[in-house]
Order: C-alpha cells, then structure tokens, then sequence
C-alpha cells in the first residue's frame, strides 16, 4: 500500500474495505490561501539536497550534480532559485533566499517547475499539483518501495536509481 493510505489506516481514519474499494487516490490536496511570490515567474526551483548536506547521501544531489542542474536551466533562460537549509552550500548562479518553510512554499509556487531530492516540498508540491521532478534513491528505500512512498501528483514526474546522480 501507499504511505498515504496505510498511516490513515494505521490511525484508523479508513477501514480495510474502504482501501480495497479504491476510493482513494493517494492524493492529497492543500487550499492555496496565500498568493505565490510572483518574483520568479521564470524560476525553476531547485531542493537539491533533501534536508541537509552530506556528500554520502545516496538520495541527495551531490554539488556537482545540482550544478549541472542549475547550468542547464540557465542555458534554457530560466533562473534559479535554491530552496533549502542555511547549513547547506549555496550553490553557484541561483538566488537562494533564507526564510522559514511556509515562505520557501510560497516562493516555489511562484516558480515554473520543482526540481528535488527526496524532501518535504514535494509532498507540499503534490497538494498543490505542482509540475514537479522527483529524483529518489532505490538504495535508500529498495527498489519495490519507492513508488509506494512518492507523493501523488498528477504534474509530477519521479525518477529513481541507486544514487539520485545517476539519473
């Protein structure tokens, strides 16, 4: 089962029968009562290290790989902007503008398109059915069970590997 239907299971929100009846989609939905930051219009937004920084960690980008990322969207006109934690490094030709959860969303949501590693705001983004490209790792979940812990969005892509830079 889906993440999403098992913890509503597990909290005795829906029953076995409603599961097995398919009534539910996995998909979540977010009432959009703020207006994005209309700054970046022609952002991509880029999570590339999914929570915080280490060169080890099989679902993160490492910094060669997000700048790879960051250079591409530059050479198609976008700019970008760096969505993440304070202790992360900032990464080379993006805007990256400290502030809290709730303004990164926002400023996201201004954004063309989300570009992550496995973090938070792609589940944020999938309530919202924000266009979105996940990256995961199939070393860090297992290969059968990434699929059953991506959020559902119907503007999302998701792709997996071993290690996120192999994709």
């Amino acid at each position: 089962r889906h993440q999403t239907l098992e913890t509503a299971f597990i909290h005795g929100l829906i029953s076995q029968e409603e599961i097995d009846s398919n009534k539910y989609s996995n998909q979540i939905f977010l009432n959009k009562w703020f207006t994005p930051n209309p700054n970046f219009a022609g952002f991509i937004a880029l999570q590339a290290f999914a929570g915080s920084y280490d060169p080890n960690n099989k679902k993160a980008l490492n910094i060669q790989k997000a700048q790879e990322i960051i250079d591409m969207a530059n050479k198609l006109g976008y700019g970008v902007l760096q969505l993440g934690m304070e202790s992360e490094p900032k990464l080379k030709n993006t805007i990256r503008i400290e502030s809290n959860y709730f303004d990164s969303v926002k400023n996201m949501l201004g954004c063309k398109l989300l570009i992550s590693s496995d973090s938070g705001l792609i589940w944020t983004a999938s309530g919202y059915q924000f266009p979105t490209i996940g990256l995961y790792s199939h070393d860090y979940y297992g290969q059968n069970f990434v699929k059953n812990i991506q959020p559902r969005n119907p503007n999302a892509i998701y792709l997996a590997e071993s290690n996120v830079n192999s994709i």
